[in-house]
């Protein structure tokens, strides 16, 4: 059976309820036909105390709630439960038939999720209809409560509305295979352009468990391949003495080749550093002067040729949530005083992987507070003549969809970008994937199998 691996971390959430309804099933009535019945109780009660667990099990919960549905697929309730699981899966779109098969007497949040199943299938005027009946079915207070959320998905559905009439270029989006990905998150890859070897943030396990729930991924790793981009050879590992008990992952690479700047931290506190390696060993050191605040987050850096530094921040007095920062580099790892990049890049809601061209003119980041086609769209910005940044341009589909799109890194290459997303086609949450525009597409990347975990 498919794996369907849990999208498990906070920066990547999807924008319903963190937990859905829980409408009971009747046992009594459910359970009729005795062909199966065992089998079928079996996984029900697995499903059920998965379900239960909140949305972290729910990809264990659809393998067993998928078991019963061959038993019997009439139930409402089960077609509700079934489609709300699969809205947390790479294979989100599947939830689609189920919740049709349900009804909004089920579960009072019935029309969100079946908004967001519309949305991930790029049916985005029936989707703004489940929305509306959504808000319709709440009360006075609670429409209130929601005004934002449902504002900001309506703008999500008439945005994508828009980007999907424009034509775009030829683009190709290949997911770089299970050399790689995992069936844990996998994301923010980095190309060191000095030796062709790929660095990226993982959450896979160090060791395969038998008791560990499938797709549920331990701390943020950062691993290395050693190949060149268009022919992925060697499997993905762990970064030798870049390790520690706290959550590590890559934040960006110095531009100078002298090594990579990564995130050390908790979920809510953490700060940048930078890893050199010299001789056989990799040495570290936290950035210093006043890039970092230890009562906040910096979560990762761009650094154009003329030491002018882009990095993301949760710190106070910003637009709200994470922002885009700025900052002049000195010598030694030294930072000057970090200033806001204000309101023409910076949104209420969080921007995360910032990405700044070597001649400081162009700038690449993820923003969920414009009006893209869901969760994090990636968009470009120009410096002009004046100093300022231009207005934000969303890349479009086939770049963009309505799921999360984080960390685009281009290289070296004006044709090939670096790019974090979910997929049909994802190994397990978030992937790591190749753009290629323009001519000479490449699409061989290889497909032979990987263990998930490192011995």
């Amino acid at each position: 059976m498919k794996k369907y691996p849990l999208i498990f971390s906070l920066l990547f959430s999807i924008a319903i309820t963190q937990a859905q309804e829980n409408p009971k099933i009747d046992k009594k009535t459910f359970f009729i036909s005795p062909e199966g019945i065992e089998n079928a109780k079996k996984a029900f009660e697995a499903a059920e105390k998965y379900y239960k667990k909140g949305f972290v099990f729910y990809n264990e919960a659809l393998k067993n709630y998928l078991n019963v549905y061959q038993y019997n697929p009439a139930s409402k309730e089960l077609n509700y439960k079934i489609g709300a699981c699969y809205l947390w899966t790479s294979a989100r779109k599947s939830s689609l038939p189920y919740l049709l098969n349900s009804t909004p007497e089920v579960a009072k949040d019935y029309y969100l999720l079946l908004g967001r199943s519309y949305q991930y299938n790029l049916k985005f005027a029936e989707a703004k209809e489940a929305y509306k009946s959504h808000m319709e079915s709440l009360s006075k207070w609670k429409r209130l409560d929601s005004r934002k959320q449902y504002k900001q998905l309506i703008d999500e559905c008439t945005a994508s509305e828009t980007l999907l009439k424009v034509d775009s270029a030829a683009v190709l989006i290949v997911n770089l295979g299970p050399v790689i990905n995992s069936n844990y998150d996998d994301y923010g890859a980095w190309l060191f352009e000095q030796d062709s070897s790929i660095y990226l943030t993982s959450k896979r396990p160090k060791r395969e468990s038998a008791k560990k729930v499938s797709g549920i991924g331990s701390k943020e790793r950062i691993l290395v391949s050693n190949n060149c981009i268009n022919q992925p050879s060697t499997y993905a590992m762990p970064v030798p003495k870049i390790s520690s008990s706290k959550n590590i992952s890559i934040a960006g690479v110095d531009r100078n080749k002298t090594g990579i700047y990564f995130y050390k931290g908790k979920r809510k506190t953490g700060q940048l550093m930078k890893a050199g390696y010299k001789g056989k060993t990799w040495k570290t050191n936290a950035l210093k002067g006043r890039i970092n605040h230890i009562a906040y987050k910096e979560t990762s850096i761009s650094i154009a040729s003329d030491s002018t530094a882009y990095y993301v921040t949760n710190r106070r007095g910003g637009e709200g949530g994470k922002d885009i920062w700025v900052c002049r580099q000195k010598k030694d790892n030294k930072f000057s005083k970090p200033y806001n990049l204000g309101k023409t890049i910076n949104t209420s809601f969080d921007e995360e992987g910032v990405y700044v061209t070597p001649d400081g003119k162009t700038l690449y980041f993820s923003s969920k507070g414009r009006k893209g086609m869901g969760g994090f769209d990636v968009y470009k910005s120009e410096k002009q003549a004046d100093g300022k940044w231009s207005e934000p341009k969303n890349l479009g589909h086939p770049i963009n969809s309505p799921a999360d799109e984080l960390f685009y890194h281009p290289t070296s290459d004006p044709n090939v970008a670096l790019i974090s997303t979910i997929r049909d086609d994802s190994l397990g949450g978030l992937d790591i994937y190749k753009i290629q525009t323009g001519p000479g597409i490449n699409k061989t990347i290889p497909t032979k199998e990987k263990p998930q975990t490192e011995e």
